[in-house]
């Protein structure tokens, strides 16, 4: 028989009975090998989760403000990132010179150096000035040493990284899927071999909107989770996820989602048998974004394929 009636003969017998053979690895001695993708079914946790993106935040911090003096210029400033203990010089700052030539006399300890300190320990991270100039459109950029600053400017902030949290944003359709309490699984990507505990402790009653032109519209809401057990080697402004843990079942059988298919309206799969595929019929479950549970029709171990076997021999073997 020729491969062409052969492949005729399978697709005939696929349209025929749920239990006919789909497709194989081998069309004959003079075909060549058609790989066909399969994943295994596994028992493993069956989690339902909303996922997000944030940053790394200190549940304790204080803001470190310039002086309360006009005209002042900065001379020295701690580096974002840097662990410093209470007491430390964060900033220095002296008299812009034009400033301190009109002022002249007005107030004496305007023309030395004054220096601002760490209130406690903690980590530095250095905040934006808001008055400095630059291209339309692009954030502020953080103070710096030679920045001229304004009386009672804040210009830093000191973090105690022994209480951290991630910020993040919910999408609006996410929303109403998580409540607080709930754990959250946060990984920072700095660290991405360590997986953090958190759990929700607050939700933003109030959306924010950002416009996306052509009318568009995107509305997220502003959330916290506070970590249960911090790292040392965390710091305020690291990006990271958070993963909300919605549903968590130990032991399930799981298939890949894209290896879910229907049979006259049923769940089914290409179960692989030998150099074969089968459709089986299956009894399911509830899924997430990836997983699919399954309740019967398989066991652990069992090859089922992620697309249809038939398409993918029509793909491989369509003339060039």
């Amino acid at each position: 028989m020729k491969p062409k009636q052969r492949f005729s003969m399978w697709v005939i017998g696929a349209l025929a009975g749920a239990g006919g053979v789909l497709a194989a690895y081998h069309y004959g001695p003079k075909t060549a090998r058609v790989d066909v993708p399969v994943s295994r079914a596994r028992v493993a946790d069956f989690t339902i989760s909303v996922r997000a993106r944030g940053e790394m935040r200190s549940l304790s911090s204080d803001i470190i403000t310039a002086p309360q003096l006009a005209g002042l210029r900065i001379v020295k400033l701690t580096e974002a990132g840097t662990p410093v203990k209470g007491g430390d010089v964060v900033a220095e700052f002296e008299n812009a010179p034009e400033e301190a030539a009109e002022r002249r006399g007005q107030w004496k300890r305007e023309f030395g150096k004054t220096v601002v300190r760490a209130p406690h320990d903690g980590i530095i991270s250095i905040l934006p000035d808001l008055r400095g100039t630059g291209a339309v459109g692009l954030a502020a950029s953080p103070f710096k040493k030679g920045d001229r600053v304004w009386a009672g400017a804040a210009i830093a902030e000191l973090s105690d990284p022994a209480k951290m949290q991630l910020e993040f944003k919910l999408e609006e359709v996410d929303r109403g899927k998580v409540q607080l309490k709930q754990p959250v699984k946060v990984r920072v990507d700095a660290m991405p071999e360590r997986e953090l505990l958190a759990k929700l402790d607050w939700i933003s009653p109030i959306a924010s909107i950002a416009f996306k032109g052509l009318g568009l519209t995107e509305k997220t809401f502003l959330a916290h989770a506070a970590l249960q057990k911090t790292d040392k080697g965390l710091k305020p402004g690291m990006p990271g996820s958070a993963e909300i843990v919605i549903e968590n079942r130990p032991g399930q059988l799981l298939i890949p989602v894209r290896a879910g298919m229907t049979q006259d309206g049923r769940p089914a799969v290409y179960l692989q048998t030998g150099d074969e595929f089968i459709v089986r019929a299956i009894e399911v479950g509830k899924r997430n974004d990836t997983d699919l549970v399954v309740l019967k029709g398989l066991k652990e171990g069992d090859a089922v394929a992620l697309e249809d076997p038939a398409a993918t021999v029509k793909r491989v073997r369509k003339p060039q």
